[in-house]
């Protein structure tokens, strides 16, 4: 499996459904990043997301 995980996702099943996903430590890093880069451009971004109009 870590063989597997270093070069691609691998989506771990428990009862037919989808529970985890294993990845390298690269690819979590950069999607650490990524989310890092996404939450910096929302801070101060006028609310939440919620408002009604």
């Amino acid at each position: 499996m870590i063989d597997t995980a270093r070069a691609e996702p691998v989506c771990i099943e428990k009862h037919g459904r989808g529970v985890v996903v294993v990845v390298s430590v690269e690819e979590y890093e950069r999607l650490c990043v990524q989310k890092d880069r996404k939450d910096q451009t929302t801070v101060g971004g006028g609310g939440n997301g919620n408002a009604r109009a």
